[in-house]
């Protein structure tokens, strides 16, 4: 079974359609980080399960974290009393919270997808395949 087949199947699965350009795309990054991560110029094929988990990780976090139009307004319901986290300090430890106000999308500054806090959730498997320098 092709890599893009499995992909596309557990994005079914989840009920999230991308176009295949995009998924492509996404794999090519997701590609060139295990390739930096490994230290190799060549992903096995054994591999390929792991490939397909850690784009599929990506484009789900990118899913939840792409403004859809009209929705940029956080939840104001009774349940949300307080935004998301604007701030930490620590030391004599303060913390912030974000007005219900806020857009979500500027106070998590823009979230893009972190595919190196990704990759850890991997690392396990990435390490049989890891070359050490």
């Amino acid at each position: 079974m092709d890599i893009l087949q499995v992909i596309d199947i557990k994005l079914k699965r989840l009920k999230i359609e991308w176009e295949p350009q995009h998924i492509e795309v996404m794999l090519a990054e997701v590609d060139q980080a295990i390739k930096n991560y490994c230290h190799i110029d060549n992903i096995p094929k054994e591999l390929d399960f792991v490939r397909a988990g850690l784009t599929v990780d990506c484009i789900r976090y990118e899913e939840a974290n792409v403004p859809v139009e009209g929705d940029t307004e956080l939840d104001t319901s009774a349940t949300s009393k307080v935004g998301p986290l604007s701030y930490l300090i620590t030391g004599a430890v303060t913390y912030g919270f974000a007005n219900n106000k806020t857009n979500k999308y500027d106070v998590s500054n823009s979230h893009v997808v972190d595919l190196d806090s990704t990759i850890r959730n991997y690392i396990q498997q990435l390490n049989a395949f890891r070359r050490l320098l």
